[in-house]
């Protein structure tokens, strides 16, 4: 499942990255994604689902799209089971990540042609496979 929120970006492009508007719009989010985490927890599909967190991008002031840091530096998250907890990723990693990271953890082959590249340092040593 791939779920979008938008708060976050209307925000920076209205207010500015980084204000208190913005902010205010990631503790929604968060509170969003505790409650979705609830969800799957309570439904006994916690220890098969694999979580990536991210954004499209990041922004300085109320833009984006240079190649300041600010601009191309997004959070990349992975948790789920058998996902080390406190991980660092220390090399480049971009959006077109994210999708070769799923088709990986699903045991996929990454489409030829393709700029994205699985973050397999980031999964557990036994993928997740589909049912």
């Amino acid at each position: 499942m791939f779920l979008h929120f938008a708060d976050p970006d209307s925000a920076g492009h209205e207010h500015g990255w980084g204000s208190h508007r913005y902010v205010a719009a990631i503790e929604r989010c968060d509170v969003a994604l505790g409650a979705l985490l609830t969800v799957v927890e309570e439904a006994g599909f916690a220890n098969e689902t694999l979580w990536l967190v991210t954004a499209d991008h990041g922004g300085l002031d109320r833009t984006h799209g240079s190649n300041h840091p600010d601009d191309v530096t997004i959070p990349w998250i992975t948790y789920g089971p058998g996902i080390k907890a406190g991980r660092v990723i220390y090399q480049a990693v971009t959006i077109m990540d994210t999708a070769a990271t799923a088709l990986a953890a699903l045991r996929l082959q990454v489409p030829e042609g393709w700029e994205g590249r699985p973050v397999l340092e980031t999964l557990p040593e036994a993928v997740f496979v589909t049912r």
